[in-house]
């Protein structure tokens, strides 16, 4: 019988972070309106990473399984890495073919409300700040 090889714990940590964290809390708020089952399966290492997810009512649960979904979404590791900590759209990733989807879309729409958003840069800050300071009255 063949040894199953596991990703270095490096590989893909943030993905590997955000999914034990969804599953951790158990419960979304986000997605109280939504119920059925996401994998997503994540590819460019030595072997396929899987992640499933079951969400009823916005309860989350996670395993590792490979299990038939009600979408699945392949994506290299380290793009998900990126969409999760926000330096990445999973939109604009789908839609320029880096990630590939399969199954119930509208699924996926109301999931990739809990990727995170893009961090705010040093510029944007201060560009805001100058903004208000100037519609600020004296």
């Amino acid at each position: 019988m063949a040894t199953r090889k596991r990703r270095p714990a490096a590989a893909n940590a943030p993905s590997r972070a955000f999914f034990e964290e969804l599953h951790a809390k158990g419960h979304q708020p986000m997605l109280e309106k939504a119920s059925g089952t996401l994998r997503f399966d994540l590819v460019g290492g030595p072997q396929v990473e899987h992640w499933y997810l079951t969400i009823a009512h916005g309860n989350v649960v996670v395993s590792q399984r490979k299990s038939r979904a009600d979408v699945v979404v392949t994506v290299d590791g380290r793009l998900l890495d990126r969409i999760v900590t926000g330096t990445a759209n999973a939109m604009a990733a789908f839609l320029r073919g880096a990630m590939r989807v399969e199954g119930d879309f509208a699924l996926l729409i109301a999931f990739q409300r809990l990727f995170g958003g893009p961090p705010e840069t040093c510029a944007t800050r201060t560009t805001d700040e100058a903004d208000h300071s100037e519609r600020t009255p004296r």
